[in-house]
């Protein structure tokens, strides 16, 4: 990026000719990513922007399940669950940038019994944290690492992953649940 000025000084006894021109560099929208919102009755209205995951920009245009555009404020009382969209148009050449806040209705949520994994280094390159959830969670929560970081749920079977690990559920107007699990690579 910047201006530039090209020049073609070639020809006898001619001034030398000049022309000016700049690039520009876009960048891509960051539209967040997608993610899921659980709802549980007697909910209030959200601002859907902070239920996408990572840090998107303001300014796109949400779309409803009808896809009309709508002002990204989900209010539970009159608007169905599914999928709504988040668009940021691209500045030419980059292409429009989308993702979503999948929602549903729950009455409940949980995040299941976690349960301790020891496992040799060589049974398998990666490890899923899932497979220590006796199944009975809400499926669609996080996994933070011991400091709270969000992470995938494949982990690398590493000796440096050893530790606890969270697997938390949120819903609006329900208290969140969490459950711990304790992974532990030996060689």
């Amino acid at each position: 990026p910047g201006t530039y000025v090209y020049m073609i000084d070639t020809v006898e006894f001619c001034p030398a000719v000049f022309s000016t021109f700049t690039i520009l560099e876009n960048t891509l929208a960051d539209v967040g990513e997608d993610n899921n919102l659980f709802v549980c009755p007697g909910a209030v209205q959200v601002n859907l922007l902070d239920y996408l995951g990572g840090t998107p920009e303001a300014g796109g245009t949400w779309f409803n399940t009808n896809n009309q555009t709508f002002n990204g404020q989900f209010d539970p009382s009159v608007m169905p669950a599914g999928e709504y969209r988040y668009r940021i148009l691209g500045a030419v050449p980059c292409p429009n940038q989308e993702s979503s806040v999948f929602v549903s209705f729950t009455n409940e949520i949980s995040a299941g019994i976690g349960e301790d994994h020891l496992a040799c280094l060589n049974e398998v390159p990666n490890f899923n944290l899932n497979n220590s959830l006796d199944g009975s969670q809400t499926l669609g929560g996080l996994w933070l690492n011991e400091s709270g970081t969000q992470i995938d749920a494949i982990i690398p079977a590493d000796l440096s992953m050893n530790g606890d690990y969270t697997y938390l559920v949120t819903a609006v107007g329900c208290d969140d649940e969490s459950t711990l699990v304790n992974v532990f690579f030996e060689a």
